[in-house]
């Protein structure tokens, strides 16, 4: 990742699903180019109102993909949260969104049993670290 500094709209986008409960893909596709469309700076994927909670791992990566294809022919912004509570899972996460070509990463801090607030620093700094 670069030091791009992040300034500006980027709203989160949310997660549509079909009626039988799969990922809408190209609903997906259709709101990031809605969001290019009204000029935003960037997108975010994964944030609360997306309901990364109901997404399984394929599905969070397909829709990185979906996203950085509708991003592809724009200078716009992707930012990718890592939602992860298992810090080698966090950082396998954040080196894939890296590798598909996110902007930055929005590391959700672990609150599941109460983490100390060290444990949270260290979660964070090494999601970084891998990145």
């Amino acid at each position: 990742m670069s030091d791009t500094e992040l300034r500006g709209v980027y709203p989160v986008v949310s997660t549509p699903f079909q009626e039988d409960g799969t990922v809408d893909h190209e609903g997906i596709e259709r709101v990031v180019e809605a969001q290019v469309d009204r000029g935003v700076h960037g997108v975010v994927l994964f944030g609360i109102a997306a309901e990364f909670y109901k997404l399984g791992d394929n599905e969070r990566q397909r829709i990185v993909k979906t996203a950085t294809d509708a991003l592809a022919r724009t200078d716009t912004d992707l930012v990718v949260s890592v939602t992860d509570h298992a810090t080698y899972r966090a950082k396998r996460f954040g080196q894939f969104a890296e590798a598909k070509g996110a902007d930055a990463l929005m590391v959700l801090p672990p609150f599941f049993l109460g983490p100390s607030s060290d444990d949270i620093r260290r979660h964070v700094r090494r999601v970084c670290e891998a990145v």
